[in-house]
């Protein structure tokens, strides 16, 4: 998958904006790995690939990421509580960030 994120992103003209979210590993807890390895294991083409914020942010590139940066999705310009879930833990098992092409 790598691959095809940086291909997409080095055909982006500058001035262009990519906007990624990604399900992280770093504040997994046991029923989320579980989760995941159910998914993994089923017959779906559907796969979870967990990376941690310094992989997701290599994703980025040379693009430069704008503020807040690349943080948990409850907290990219939240519109207030329950924005993204009631539960606070619940928005760090998602990165959510932007980068601009310059």
């Amino acid at each position: 998958m790598r691959k095809r994120v940086v291909a997409y992103r080095d055909a982006l003209p500058v001035g262009s904006f990519s906007v990624m979210t990604h399900v992280t590993e770093d504040r997994l807890d046991e029923n989320a790995g579980g989760a995941a390895a159910v998914v993994n294991r089923s017959r779906s083409a559907d796969r979870m690939h967990m990376r941690t914020h310094e992989q997701v942010s290599a994703l980025f590139g040379d693009f430069a990421v704008v503020e807040p940066g690349l943080v948990g999705c409850g907290e990219w310009h939240p519109d207030g509580p329950g924005d993204f879930s009631d539960e606070a833990s619940m928005n760090m098992f998602l990165y959510a960030g932007v980068g601009r092409k310059d």
